[in-house]
């Protein structure tokens, strides 16, 4: 069972549940709320709006257990829907194994192979296909799934539910069914073995290392598999037009590939659907022409069914006959997929398509083959198409292009299942997932990484241009993976399955010395190509573990700032709230007005209320904790949805979780309005009476720090020299991409310089004209002669410069528009505050006319411009409807010299509008280090002293908090798909580089960052 959220003293809970299911987010039409995706009219959401009679009526009850049941659950299909999914997995997942009788002989031998050859051959594929997939994979695997999902890395999600060998991402604890056995319960030898896994530091990693690498090398697949696949089908045109060129060949390809992923937005079953004629029209020919080949020429290779003659093969070939496994070894590629592919099926659906039509096709196509070698050897080297009936060749050669075109599906669909499994266990950044079915859940599509595959396939493709460069590097990744699989299922059969150790060993044994003899032989390749997939993969794995390691010290981090409320509040002796002890013991300022906490778990305190109340010292008047819970259905029934609680210990506050399936959409054009309804609804007598509180949404996040911008650059170009060095290898070939660059420069200063004579020096045109001429022709001459040089190298240097020029130019137009936007609120104090009629401080009718709350302390606000009005301030005051009792507008202003003296470092003004608001300049040379271990008694002493006579009579409190505006932008819709391509890549880049703040040693436990969101 999931665990149980642990119920606190102090948080009174309760669920909004109402009389009749109204329709589907049901809630004020300004609101919003959660919708089923494909019934959303986006135009519509005030005709959606709630009757004042459809109020949800609250019942304060003891139930927390809000997230029960909402983990991952399998789902079981039989009758129609399973006869569906078999006949979709055969479009999907065979495409791939189902495809290697086009080139398994010719893989296999280098010269006419002799009768006794062959049928030793056949028989080790024969006992492959049995041992490996049908075995190992479709009987024993298929059985290791996870709440149905597949793949090596699924047998791990699904060990660490039954061992203690993995750090928890906080938020899936609630969700994750824990079903370790009891240690008393477990057999004696396994339990002496789950005591050394869980205890061995080396041997956890080890295993999260493996489910990481098997990830990563299925990936790698996913880049080599199209490639080789849709490449290998063009080139098979060469049956018909032996004088087709290479670039036809690559250009063919490359737009068959875009294609291909062009459609992968339909999702699997349509694809599944369409693709399935194909495969199973493709496996069924290959299994008539078997019979056809049987029946014709000699059918005694069936005695390749007899196990002997696979033993004898090694005893006949020694180290020959290990060296061609690697051939052999085709016969079976794709396998992986069979598991990886599960969570978009079913292990019925998978074991029905594979035991009744692709592995009766496939045994009968290769024993045919056979036939039709054994008498005629020279067809071995194409052995599909030399061996199709008379009159058949044509349609088949059709039919095997569009077999090997989709027969990449199945290695794309597994590696979107993949990567949705990593994000769950957070071995890798979040990436949008759109499941694309209702009725199968497991049914994904991850588009960022459908465009990354895309570009990956056809980088392959121009730089390798035929399948036998690609096929040395192909196979290797697959047979690591089946290796891999073995030792997950194992230990899946030890301590999930609680099977007995000897009945686990020998079939362990026997498949891991299977694995081992293909492994071993497939390592041969890693010179000739193959080193191209285990380097691809060892750095997707890297960058899988580094993001897990990262994570799981996040965790650690964050873990500190959650506690129960009762650890961060109390009241002290005078009744009022305050912080406790361990926090300072301030007394806490009321805030007026309705604030929304953004919440990651969904349990405890979250990190951000914590830090906003400990660090300002204020306490909204109403505080609410909001978390966004994801269900694994399709869609949250109305009345399942909402759900509130109360928390006693600190008054006005409250969590609400919002439950949505994958299919549901959460739609608000005004969160605050969505959430201030729902808690009305809870408590409705206690929430504020006027309903009027501004919605204030809060996130935190850390200040962005990278390495400074010299040293960046500095490892960068040492980089792009060793990559140049490397690729090149030789003076001649630099030489061609050597000096183009130089004279383009020349001819640019030519054309500025002109520029300055005339404007800048004042010079007369008739003056500036001859020599500009003159220097103009000098270039033009040694340009044009360079340009020669282009299609020899010299394109290199030209593409690299191009495309940083359009880095800088896309940057330049993405700040333009930043600051057009943020001077939306740059203005002076007075169009901000002013005191209304009963002269207490407020916020201008233009802002909502509010007054302002106190907040005790002192309170530092980043200043990038050193003129008017910060846009944080801004934004703190008006959405927070609190002003700090002493605000400082801090501003870092470089000059250009070495060193500022310490007379002229610091200035100091005051603000008469505002009480007790200054702002301090600090100006500093390329020389100076503007570092402070405590930045906020810095600038306390600065403000202090420098205006120590106006200073006199305002009490300023001795501790500070740091705000640091944090802001994001967000593209306007009305921008024409190019300028939205522009933003979008500035954006990208901006949020990949270092805040201006990140240099400063600010104390971090002092830092408040408010973040707001501009149109750009």
């Amino acid at each position: 069972m999931a665990p149980a959220e642990k119920q606190t003293d102090d948080e009174d809970v309760g669920n909004a549940k109402s009389d009749k299911r109204p329709d589907v987010g049901s809630s004020t039409g300004i609101a919003g709320g959660v919708f089923y995706g494909r019934d959303l009219d986006r135009t519509g959401l005030a005709r959606r709006s709630a009757s004042p009679g459809d109020n949800v009526e609250v019942d304060i009850g003891d139930d927390g257990e809000w997230h029960q049941n909402d983990g991952k659950r399998k789902q079981v299909f039989k009758g129609r829907a399973l006869l569906w999914l078999a006949y979709q997995s055969i479009g999907v997942i065979y495409g791939d194994i189902g495809t290697s009788p086009l080139y398994v002989y010719s893989s296999v031998f280098t010269s006419p192979p002799s009768k006794k050859d062959i049928t030793q051959v056949l028989s080790l594929i024969i006992w492959s296909l049995a041992i490996m997939v049908t075995f190992k994979y479709v009987f024993i695997i298929l059985r290791a799934d996870n709440e149905g999902e597949g793949g090596t890395f699924s047998t791990y999600s699904l060990l660490t539910r039954y061992m203690n060998i993995s750090n928890r991402d906080p938020r899936e604890e609630v969700t994750v069914r824990m079903e370790r056995t009891l240690t008393q319960d477990v057999r004696p030898m396994s339990r002496n073995i789950r005591k050394v896994v869980e205890n061995s530091t080396i041997i956890r990693n080890f295993l999260k290392v493996l489910g990481a690498l098997g990830v990563a090398m299925v990936m790698a697949d996913g880049v080599l598999t199209p490639a080789q696949s849709v490449l290998g089908a063009i080139q098979g045109l060469a049956v018909v037009k032996p004088d087709i060129d290479t670039s036809t060949i690559v250009g063919t390809t490359c737009g068959i590939l875009v294609l291909l992923f062009l459609v992968q937005p339909l999702g699997t079953t349509k694809l599944a659907s369409a693709f399935a004629p194909i495969v199973i029209l493709w496996l069924g020919i290959n299994g008539g022409f078997g019979i056809y080949n049987l029946v014709k020429y000699d059918y005694t290779v069936l005695k390749a069914f007899n196990p002997y003659f696979a033993i004898q093969f090694f005893k006949d070939n020694k180290t020959d006959g290990w060296r061609m496994l690697g051939g052999v070894l085709l016969s079976f590629t794709g396998v992986e997929a069979l598991f990886a592919d599960l969570g978009a099926f079913s292990m019925r659906a998978i074991q029905i398509s594979w035991l009744a039509w692709a592995y009766p096709c496939l045994l009968l196509a290769y024993s045919g083959q056979a036939a039709h070698i054994a008498e005629m050897p020279e067809k071995y080297s194409n052995p599909f198409f030399n061996t199709v009936p008379p009159g058949m060749l044509y349609p088949s050669l059709v039919l095997a292009v569009l077999a090997a075109i989709v027969a990449s599906q199945a290695i794309i669909t597994a590696t979107f299942q993949l990567s949705s499994q990593l994000m769950k266990l957070s071995f890798c950044p979040q990436m949008k997932v759109v499941h694309t079915s209702r009725k199968f859940h497991g049914q994904v599509y991850v588009p960022f990484l459908n465009w990354l595959l895309m570009l990956g396939t056809i980088l392959v493709t121009a730089v390798y241009n035929n399948t036998t460069r690609l096929g040395h590097a192909y196979g290797v990744c697959v047979i690591f993976v089946t290796f891999f699989d073995t030792i997950m299922v194992t230990l899946v059969a030890l301590f999930v399955w609680d099977l007995p150790l000897w009945l686990v060993a020998v079939p362990a044994l026997i498949f891991a010395t299977h694995d081992g003899l293909y492994l071993s032989s497939a390592l041969t390749k890693v010179p000739l190509g193959a080193w191209f997939t285990l380097l691809l993969s060892g750095i997707l794995a890297t960058v899988f573990l580094l993001w897990r390691f990262g994570k799981e010290r996040q965790w650690s981090a964050e873990a500190e700032d959650r506690f129960a409320p009762s650890r961060l509040l109390v009241r002290n002796g005078e009744g009022i709230l305050a912080l406790t002890p361990r926090w300072g013991g301030d007394a806490l300022s009321p805030v007026s007005g309705f604030v929304i906490f953004f919440d990651k778990t969904g349990i405890l305190t979250p990190s951000v209320f914590t830090h906003f109340v400990s660090k300002l010292g204020a306490l909204p008047e109403v505080s609410v904790f909001f978390h966004l819970h994801p269900v694994e259905t399709p869609s949250v029934p109305d009345a399942e949805r909402y759900h509130v609680s109360r928390f006693s210990s600190v008054p006005g506050c409250y969590r609400l979780i919002v439950r949505h399936g994958f299919m549901d959409e959460v739609v608000s054009p005004d969160l605050s309005a969505l959430i201030y309804e729902q808690v009305r609804k809870f408590v409705a007598r206690q929430a504020p009476a006027s309903g009027e509180h501004p919605g204030a949404e809060i996130s935190a996040g850390p200040v962005q720090t990278t390495a400074s911008e010299l040293p960046f650059l500095n490892w960068l170009l040492m980089l792009g020299t060793i990559l140049v060095t490397a690729v090149y290898n030789n003076t001649t070939r630099l030489g061609h991409a050597y000096g183009v660059c130089v004279i383009f420069v020349t001819f640019f200063d030519t054309i500025m310089v002109t520029l300055v004579a005339l404007f800048v020096w004042g010079l007369p045109l008739w003056l500036v004209a001859v020599p500009a001429l003159v220097f103009a022709t000098h270039d033009g001459l040694y340009l044009s002669s360079a340009l020669t040089k282009v299609p020899l190298g010299a394109w290199f240097t030209l593409l690299l410069s191009g495309i940083l020029a359009t880095v800088f130019l896309l940057w330049r137009f993405g700040k333009e528009r930043q600051w057009s936007a943020e001077a939306e609120d740059r203005f002076a104090p007075s169009r901000l505050l002013v005191r209304n009629g009963e002269g207490i401080l407020a916020l201008t009718p233009q802002w909502g006319g509010d007054a302002l709350s106190p907040v005790s302390g002192f309170v530092i606000f980043f200043d990038k411009t050193g003129i008017l009005t910060p846009s944080v301030f801004t934004h703190f005051v008006s959405k927070l409807g609190a002003l700090p009792e002493v605000s400082v507008f801090f501003h870092l202003h470089p000059v250009e010299t070495p060193s500022v003296p310490d007379a002229e470092r610091y200035h100091v003004s005051r603000f008469s509008s505002v009480p007790g608001c200054y702002r301090l300049i600090v100006r500093h040379g390329f020389m100076d280090e503007v570092v402070s271990p405590d930045l906020s008694a810095l600038i306390y002493e600065q403000v202090h002293h420098g205006v120590g006579a106006c200073l006199a009579e305002e009490r300023v409190p001795a501790q500070g908090a740091v705000v640091v505006g944090e802001g994001q932008m967000r593209i306007l819709k009305s921008h024409n798909v190019f300028r939205r391509v522009m933003l979008w890549t500035f954006l990208w880049i901006r949020s990949n580089t270092r805040a201006k703040v990140a240099s400063l040693r600010l104390a971090m436990d002092k830092v408040v960052e408010v973040g707001f969101v501009k149109d750009i």
